[in-house]
C-alpha cells in the first residue's frame, strides 16, 4: 500500500508590482493554518509522511517548512521539485511515479488547479476545489509508485482549515 496526501500551499499574499508569482510569500493566515493543519493531518488523521515533496514556489516551500517543523520532520529532507510549480495532472503524476518505492507515505505540497484535478483523476471521484491548506489523502493498493494510476484507490480524508477553526 502507498499513501499520498495532496496538500495545497497555505494562504499567500497577492502578487505586488515587481513580484513574480513564484516568489509570492505566505500571508499571516498561512503561517497560522499550515502548522495547525500539520497537527490535524498527523494527530487526527494519523498521516505521517515518510517524505515531503514541495513545489519550488516560495509559498509552497514556506508551507512545507512550517509543516515539517510542526511534526518534527527534518526540513533538510524536504524534496523541492521545480516541475511541481504550475504543473498539470500529467506532470504531477510523472513526478509521483518517479518516487523511490521505499517511501510508503508521501506528502506533496503544491498548487491548484493541478492538485484538485490530480485527485479527481486518481480516484475517479469528483474532488471539490482544494482550499489553501486543503488536503486530500489517497491510499493505493500497490507496492510501487509507478503503478498508482492503475491501482485501486480509497480516499482516506479530505480536509481544510475551516473544519477546525473555532467560531
Amino acid at each position: 500500500m502507498k499513501k499520498l496526501c495532496l496538500f495545497r500551499h497555505a494562504k499567500s499574499t497577492y502578487a505586488s508590482l515587481g513580484t513574480d508569482d513564484i516568489d509570492r510569500p505566505l500571508h499571516e493566515v498561512g503561517f497560522v493554518n499550515a502548522p495547525m493543519m500539520a497537527e490535524v493531518l498527523t494527530k487526527q488523521h494519523k498521516f505521517k509522511p515518510d517524505l515531503i515533496v514541495s513545489s519550488n514556489a516560495k509559498r509552497a516551500h514556506e508551507t512545507s517548512k512550517l509543516f515539517a517543523e510542526a511534526i518534527g520532520y527534518d526540513e533538510t529532507k524536504i524534496l523541492v521539485e521545480d516541475r511541481l510549480y504550475e504543473a498539470g495532472v500529467e506532470d504531477l503524476l510523472s513526478e509521483i511515479q518517479l518516487l523511490n518505492d521505499k517511501y510508503k507515505s508521501v506528502l506533496l505540497i503544491g498548487h491548484n488547479p493541478g492538485l484538485t484535478l490530480l485527485a479527481t483523476f486518481l480516484t475517479d471521484q469528483h474532488v471539490n476545489n482544494l482550499a489553501t491548506c486543503g488536503s486530500v489523502a489517497i491510499e493505493f493498493d500497490t507496492k510501487t509508485w509507478g503503478d498508482i494510476a492503475e491501482a485501486d484507490t480509497k480516499i482516506l480524508f479530505i480536509d481544510e482549515p475551516k473544519n477546525h477553526q473555532k467560531d
